[in-house]
């Protein structure tokens, strides 16, 4: 009789868990600080926070220091956060895939992606507009702002070759809400299990899913897998 054990990883399907913070590097030469406006709940914290309401238009600024001595460009992308496969929230996918429990894609909230460009030891205010939608949403719609320096062209053609051309961005968080999402309680459904190899090894992948649009804290998983004869 053999055993064939498999490892297990969990693929989270929009588990909201937290907030990033700011992505940083010995040799970026630019920041990104948000400008929170009135209607923030908490203000100890360095991202969106806000408390809206339905049909509501705001216009959000975040400020762009650029401490080179050359001016550069930035592109900055609204995006909706998703769960990674290690079950982070991810803000940087500007193609994300929504999931079908999704009532309310904060996305669809904030105006498109735009390019900004910032002179030489300067700063510059950029403004991303928030249109809430009329219909009433439940708990909380979480998305961020990704900000990321473009390569320059010198970069982009070396970046062809066997140079490595690394890139950081910044990433300001956004968290919506109408009403307190205390009373709502995540629900975690399990949905496909699957075989798969990585890197030439084995895996099963399991597919989490919490379908309410609340943030879920301290996600623990314990596994049981059965072995093959």
């Amino acid at each position: 009789m053999k055993k064939i054990f498999w490892q297990l990883i969990a693929v989270v399907s929009i588990v909201m868990a937290g907030l990033t913070m700011t992505a940083r590097a010995d040799d970026l030469n630019y920041t990104v600080q948000a400008d929170l406006p009135d209607n923030q709940i908490n203000q100890k914290v360095s991202y969106f926070d806000l408390k809206v309401t339905p049909g509501q238009t705001q216009n959000l600024t975040l400020t762009i220091k650029n401490s080179d001595s050359k001016e550069h460009r930035y592109t900055v992308s609204p995006n909706l956060a998703v769960t990674n496969n290690n079950g982070i929230i991810d803000y940087s996918q500007a193609k994300a895939k929504t999931d079908d429990s999704l009532n309310f894609n904060i996305k669809t909230a904030l105006s498109k992606s735009q390019v900004v460009t910032v002179p030489a030891k300067s700063s510059k205010k950029v403004t991303i507009k928030l249109t809430v939608p009329e219909k009433k949403f439940a708990g909380v719609a979480l998305g961020g702002i990704n900000i990321i320096q473009e390569l320059s062209t010198k970069a982009k053609q070396s970046s062809s070759g066997m140079a490595i051309n690394n890139q950081y961005a910044y990433v300001i968080g956004l968290q919506l809400r109408e009403s307190d999402p205390s009373g709502i309680k995540p629900v975690m459904k399990l949905h496909a299990v699957k075989a798969k190899q990585r890197n030439y090894r084995n895996y099963v992948t399991a597919n989490l899913q919490n379908n309410q649009p609340v943030i879920m804290h301290g996600l623990k998983i314990k596994e049981s897998v059965k072995y093959l004869v």
